[in-house]
């Protein structure tokens, strides 16, 4: 998954990572150990984090009360690699950078 190999290349530049995936946590626990902290929620995920990294086009995504966690985020940044939320308007104080090639699903 390139999500793997992204997270790998943070770990090594000293990136402290916290993920959530629902679908895949127990492969996740098994391939990252305790260097990852995982979550199968999206708050405690990104609360207090610098920046959020979409590798995943979940349509829920766009459906989230991303004001509410822009506010808990540290930084409200988010680097899009599927363009997943292309087309979903966020609040003004957001950094949105759309990385990915995919439309939206």
């Amino acid at each position: 998954s390139p999500a793997v190999r992204m997270i790998h290349e943070l770990l090594k530049k000293g990136a402290k990572v916290r993920a959530y995936d629902p679908v895949a946590i127990r492969s996740a626990k098994e391939i990252f150990d305790s260097k990852v902290t995982l979550y199968d929620k999206i708050e405690p995920a990104l609360s207090g984090s610098d920046a959020a990294v979409i590798a995943t086009a979940w349509p829920e995504f766009a459906q989230w009360d991303w004001s509410s966690l822009g506010n808990q985020m540290h930084r409200p940044v988010i680097l899009d690699g599927r363009n997943t939320l292309a087309e979903v308007p966020l609040p003004e104080n957001f950094i949105y950078q759309p990385v990915g090639s995919h439309p939206p699903p």
